[in-house]
C-alpha cells in the first residue's frame, strides 16, 4: 500500500480530536470506524493490529504508533487487502484535504486535471481530442 495506515488513522484521531471535521465529522467516525471493525473482523480484537489501533488513538501524531499499526497490519497479511485500501480511501474521502502530519492530498477525477498546492502552479496541455488514442 502507498499510504501509511498508521499516518491517515492517526490523522483521523487528530483531527477528530480537535474538532477539524465541523461538516464531515459523522462520516469520518463512521469511516474509521468501519476501518477498526473491519481489522478486528480480519484477525480479532485482541491482535496486535487491534491493540496497535488503540494505541495511535492515545498518540495519533506519533509516527512510532503509525508505523506499530502499518507493521501489525503487514504481519496479518491485511496491508493490500482491497476491502482495507477501499475502507481507506472512504476515510480519506471524509477528511478531505487532511491525510497527514502536514500533508495535503487532493482527489481528483477525470481526465485534464492539474492541481498545483502553495504558491506552486499546474497546467493541462491538451493534444487531440479524448478519442485520439
Amino acid at each position: 500500500m502507498d499510504v501509511s495506515v498508521g499516518a491517515v488513522l492517526g490523522s483521523a484521531v487528530a483531527g477528530l480530536a480537535r474538532g477539524s471535521y465541523d461538516v464531515s465529522r459523522q462520516a469520518v467516525n463512521d469511516a474509521y470506524a468501519g476501518i477498526k471493525n473491519l481489522v478486528r473482523e480480519r484477525v480479532g480484537a485482541n491482535s496486535g493490529a487491534d491493540d496497535a489501533i488503540a494505541q495511535l488513538e492515545g498518540k495519533p501524531a506519533s509516527q512510532a504508533r503509525q508505523a506499530m499499526v502499518d507493521e501489525e497490519l503487514a504481519d496479518a497479511g491485511l496491508a493490500d487487502e482491497r476491502e482495507l485500501i477501499d475502507a481507506l480511501n472512504v476515510l480519506r474521502e471524509a477528511m478531505g484535504e487532511t491525510v497527514g502530519q502536514g500533508d495535503s492530498v487532493q482527489i481528483a477525477h477525470g481526465q485534464g486535471i492539474a492541481q498545483a498546492s502553495g504558491r506552486a502552479t499546474a497546467t493541462v496541455n491538451w493534444v487531440g481530442g479524448a478519442d485520439d488514442e
